[in-house]
């Protein structure tokens, strides 16, 4: 089971805390994102001041020129850092969040810092995401469901990899571990794998989004974004590939 790492508080809906200190990033291919609206309506209203503080970074449609995840989340994170934020939140386009969405993450990022951990991401816990911890739906460990929650859901815990549908991380950790990959599968998974060889450690935040799920990536391109992953990856960090036992391609050219 993960390690906990902090005690559990209740978690209320009360409004995000104001944090000049943090920006949230978001790429689309889409013209009208499917919930981006929705996203940018829930930050106002449980957010009084983001915008004023122009804490929100898009690039959507024709805007977005990136042929990949990573290449786009690169560019935003990169801009982010330039305007002199220390935290920055990757967001996918289609999510919910909860009125303490943004404050309880920021909330466990305080308490990760304060206990001097070197923690690369700290996503938040979703209902659409890979079984791991960060997936409330997923009844890893044997937990017992209590009510309407698992009793972990209250703390943050240590996972070996996170999906980055709603994360956080700082820019000097962004600095030290480098880029993602210029791909959009597995772009993730690579980057924790590097982070984790520098030392770093990957945490659940007890905050949540609610993921529509299949939105931001069609699953009839999944296939081939897998196998196009793949090939820049041979290149880019083969050591991952074979790490996970997945096969490298004989060539990687056109």
């Amino acid at each position: 089971m993960p390690a906990i790492i902090n005690g559990g508080r209740p978690v209320d809906v009360s409004t995000c805390l104001p944090n000049p200190d943090t920006i949230i990033v978001v790429a689309s291919k889409a013209e009208h994102a499917p919930h981006f609206e929705i996203m940018k309506t829930s930050l106002r209203l449980y957010c009084n001041d983001i915008d004023a503080r122009a804490n929100f970074y898009t690039i959507a449609g024709s805007s977005n020129p990136y042929g990949s995840f990573g290449e786009a989340y690169n560019a935003l994170i990169n801009s982010g850092i330039f305007g002199g934020f220390r935290r920055i939140i990757i967001a996918n386009d289609d999510i919910v969040l909860r009125p303490d969405t943004l404050r309880l993450m920021i909330e466990d990022a305080d308490q990760l810092d304060a206990q001097g951990i070197r923690w690369q991401w700290l996503a938040a816990r979703t209902d659409w995401v890979r079984h791991t911890a960060q997936n409330i739906r997923y009844p890893y460990a044997n937990r017992k469901l209590n009510a309407v929650g698992y009793p972990e859901e209250q703390y943050v815990l240590e996972v070996p990899v996170v999906s980055p549908i709603f994360a956080m991380i700082r820019a000097d950790h962004w600095k030290d571990i480098g880029e993602f990959a210029p791909i959009s599968w597995f772009s993730d998974d690579e980057h924790c794998y590097r982070g984790a060889k520098l030392g770093y450690r990957n945490y659940v935040s007890r905050a949540y989004v609610h993921h529509i799920g299949s939105q931001t990536m069609a699953p009839d391109s999944w296939t081939s974004a897998q196998d196009e992953a793949v090939k820049v990856l041979a290149t880019f960090n083969p050591e991952f590939l074979s790490y996970y036992s997945i096969p490298i391609p004989h060539s990687t050219g056109d």
